[in-house]
C-alpha cells in the first residue's frame, strides 16, 4: 500500500509514460460523446459516466490494497470533485457542438490562469514571461473558436476556463498526499451525487448504455493514469506531451467526423501550444 511519503518520489520518465497512456485511453471518450448524436444531454452522459466509473475505481484500489475513500484532505477532495464534475458537463456539452481539436485547444488555456491566481491568493511571484503566455493563449482561443459559434457556447467556454484554472491549485494540495485512486474516487462520487438527480430519470437505450460503459472504462483509466502521472513528474515536464491531444483530436475530426481543418484554428492551436511551452520554461 502506498504511503503519503512515497508519493513525493519523482520519476519523470515514468510520469511521461503514464501521461501518454492517459492520452491514448482517454481521447476516444471525446469521439464517443459525438456518437450519441444528441440522444443524451451532456448532464446525462456525465452522470452515468460517473456512476459506472465508481465500481471500477474501487476495484482498482482493491487490487492495489488501497482504501479509495481514505483521504488526508476530505474537504479539498470533495471541492475538487465538485468543480471537476461541473467542468466535465461543460466539456461534454462542448464536444457535442464543437470540433474535438477546438475543445482540446481551449482546455490547454486554463492552467495558464492558475499561476496568476496563485500569485494573488498565495502571494507567489508571477514571471513576466507568464503574462505574455497568458495573452498569447487568449489570442489563440479567439482563433480556434469557429466563426458563428452561438453565444451560449462562448459563455460555456469562459465558465470552463474559470473553473479549470482552479483545479491545478487543488491538485497541488492533493497530489502529494493521496494516491491516484482516491482523487479519482472522490471525483466520481461527487459527480454521481451532484449529477444523477439532474439526469433524466429513465434508463438510457441499450446502445447508449454500451457507449456509456465504454466511456466509463476508458475515462476512469485515463483519470487514474493522469493523476498518477502528476505524482511522478512536475507540470513543466508533462506539458509538452499535452499537445499530443491536439494532434489526435484533429485526426479524429478529419477521419471520423469529416470536420475541415480551418487555417485560423491551426494557427490558434499553434499559438496556444507556444504559450504553454513559454509558460512551462524554467
Amino acid at each position: 500500500m502506498e504511503t503519503p511519503s512515497s508519493l513525493h518520489v519523482l520519476a519523470p520518465a515514468r510520469g511521461a509514460t503514464l501521461f501518454v497512456a492517459a492520452v491514448a485511453v482517454g481521447m476516444p471518450v471525446a469521439a464517443i460523446i459525438k456518437l450519441f448524436d444528441g440522444r443524451l444531454a451532456a448532464v446525462d452522459i456525465a452522470a452515468w459516466r460517473m456512476l459506472m466509473g465508481l465500481p471500477l475505481v474501487l476495484g482498482f484500489a482493491a487490487l492495489h490494497r488501497q482504501r479509495a475513500w481514505h483521504t488526508v484532505w476530505p474537504a479539498g477532495q470533495w471541492l475538487r470533485g465538485a468543480v471537476m464534475s461541473v467542468a466535465a458537463v461543460i466539456y461534454f456539452h462542448l464536444y457535442q457542438h464543437l470540433p474535438i481539436a477546438t475543445v482540446i485547444a481551449v482546455s490547454l488555456v486554463p492552467p495558464l490562469f492558475s499561476v496568476p491566481a496563485a500569485g494573488l491568493l498565495l502571494r507567489e511571484r508571477v514571471p513576466p514571461a507568464h503574462w505574455v503566455a497568458l495573452a498569447m493563449s487568449c489570442l489563440g482561443s479567439l482563433l480556434v473558436i469557429p466563426p458563428g459559434t452561438p453565444t451560449g457556447l462562448g459563455v460555456a467556454v469562459a465558465l470552463l476556463v474559470a473553473l479549470e484554472a482552479t483545479i491545478p491549485l487543488m491538485n497541488r494540495r492533493v497530489a502529494g498526499a493521496d494516491p491516484a485512486s482516491t482523487s479519482t474516487f472522490y471525483f466520481m462520487l461527487a459527480g454521481t451525487l451532484m449529477l444523477m438527480p439532474l439526469a433524466e430519470p429513465t434508463l438510457p437505450p441499450r446502445q447508449d448504455l454500451a457507449l456509456l460503459g465504454a466511456m466509463a472504462v476508458l475515462g476512469t483509466a485515463g483519470q487514474v493514469l493522469l493523476a498518477a502521472a502528476f505524482r511522478f513528474a512536475p507540470v513543466h515536464v508533462l506539458a509538452p506531451f499535452a499537445y499530443l491531444q491536439l494532434a489526435v483530436g484533429a485526426a479524429f475530426d478529419v477521419l471520423l467526423f469529416d470536420e475541415p481543418l480551418r487555417p485560423a484554428a491551426l494557427a490558434g492551436g499553434a499559438i496556444i501550444a507556444a504559450a504553454c511551452i513559454l509558460a512551462a520554461r524554467k
